[in-house]
């Protein structure tokens, strides 16, 4: 059986053992927008989120055509080590999908976030985007991770329900706001989806 990952989304992989007593302060570079990444020390953790995708749009009436929620990005997390301190490493990070107008279109799939070779050479780390929210009322499925040593998919979007009562959920992702999926609409705009975000962290 799988173990479950943050949100009791499915996940690959496991984290390395953690052992000894810490002889350092932690470091932490947040990274919101594409850059290079200079290697600061031998290990670095890695946790990359993948945009979240946009929903679909309705019709604009109330009890009528829904769009559904989209699906949320997901979750790579990478223990590098054996990095050359100095080398480099690309980093890109994966755009919300964006909006749309229209009656009942689909929305836009949210970018992956990933990690390739720069000066240092690495294998390619991913966290997909988040999938679309389609027209009808049809989420989006989650984005997909690989390379990295922990993989966490993402979150499938909800559908949007007719009623008084009903809700126009997107999907939640591991870091909060980051990567998270468009709400399902009703009226002809779509709810876009969050950007993803890449978080490095090291002792030094």
């Amino acid at each position: 059986m799988r173990p479950l990952g943050i949100l009791g989304a499915p996940m690959s992989g496991s984290p390395p053992a953690v052992g000894g007593s810490g002889g350092g302060a932690l470091q932490m570079q947040v990274m919101t927008a594409s850059t290079t990444f200079t290697i600061p020390a031998a290990r670095v953790k890695f946790t990359l989120v993948g945009g979240g995708g946009s929903s679909a749009t309705g019709d604009g009436g109330w009890n009528t055509s829904v769009g559904g929620g989209a699906g949320s990005g997901a979750t790579a997390i990478w223990y590098a080590s054996g990095l050359t301190v100095g080398n480099t490493i690309t980093v890109s990070v994966g755009a919300g999908g964006a909006t749309r107008t229209g009656t009942t279109v689909d929305g836009y799939d949210g970018g992956a976030s990933t990690l390739t070779s720069g000066t240092q050479t690495i294998a390619t780390v991913t966290a997909g985007g988040g999938q679309r929210g389609w027209a009808g009322n049809s989420p989006g499925n989650g984005g997909t991770a690989i390379g990295g040593t922990v993989n966490i998919a993402g979150m499938e979007g909800n559908p949007a329900y007719g009623g008084i009562s009903r809700t126009w959920a997107g999907s939640a992702s591991t870091l909060g706001k980051y990567g998270g999926g468009g709400q399902g609409a009703y009226l002809t705009t779509n709810n876009v989806g969050q950007p993803g975000i890449v978080i490095a962290e090291w002792v030094a």
